[in-house]
């Protein structure tokens, strides 16, 4: 894929692999765009990266999808990638967490990391089908074949995007259109602040992104997220005791 002809669409750009990738592909010559809910981050991205467009948009309101879009074609024109790389991750034991908090905090997690994702990608579909060359990357996570014990419904968001994925590729195998599940481990961001050892920065995974969309690879497994995949293979119940408690 020539990366300087596309013309991409971030989604949670404003920081973290978001930004990261937002930086890396601009480097590539790609033309870029970010959208996300911060005014303040959004600001400060039109202040000192003039070069990447900033747009507003809450993916946790479903009602702004359609104009967004309206604004995105206006401002920026038709992209011929999209990033879905927002996400939401909220760690609740739910026997020890109120019922009504599971409820709130599951629906805005299930809204921004995977209904948005679909939606959007479902929007801007005609956009990508007209060009010549593009792409749909989905921001996915070794939890979506291993869950995490503290993140159920950030694990199944993870899980129903790579099966979305999948069934998406099959059917834009005939197209111009590829689908690219990226598959970082755990990464060194504002969400997983607290959590971990030995994260891998997100400008080394936007790196990873970049050098696997420019040689047309379909899923990026990125640093020790390539160990895992192998271990899930030969050994799913390892593969799973690593991530439980990661």
């Amino acid at each position: 894929m020539d990366l300087a002809r596309q013309r991409v669409l971030i989604t949670g750009g404003t920081r973290g692999i978001g930004l990261a990738l937002a930086r890396a592909l601009r480097e590539a010559g790609a033309k870029v765009a970010v959208c996300g809910r911060d005014v303040e981050r959004l600001d400060w991205l039109r202040s000192d990266l003039p070069e990447i467009r900033a747009l507003h948009c809450d993916l946790a309101q479903p009602t702004q999808l359609v104009g967004f879009v309206a604004r995105l074609h206006h401002d920026f024109g038709k992209p011929t990638m999209l990033v879905n790389n927002a996400a939401l991750q909220f760690n609740d034991l739910w026997l020890e967490t109120d019922p009504q908090q599971v409820v709130d905090r599951s629906e805005l997690e299930v809204r921004v990391n995977l209904t948005s994702a679909l939606q959007l990608t479902a929007l801007l579909l005609p956009d990508l089908l007209a060009a010549e060359e593009a792409a749909i990357v989905l921001l996915s996570s070794v939890v979506a074949f291993a869950p995490k014990r503290s993140a159920p419904t950030y694990s199944a968001t993870k899980a129903a995007l790579h099966s979305f994925g999948c069934a998406l590729r099959y059917q834009l195998a005939q197209t111009r259109v590829r689908v690219v599940e990226v598959v970082p481990p755990l990464v060194d961001t504002e969400m997983t602040a607290g959590r971990g050892k030995n994260k891998l920065s997100p400008s080394a995974v936007a790196a990873a992104v970049v050098q696997g969309l420019a040689t047309g690879e379909s899923e990026i497994f990125v640093g020790k997220a390539r160990l895992f995949r192998w271990v899930h293979r030969l050994a799913p119940g390892l593969a799973a005791r690593l991530v439980k408690d990661s």
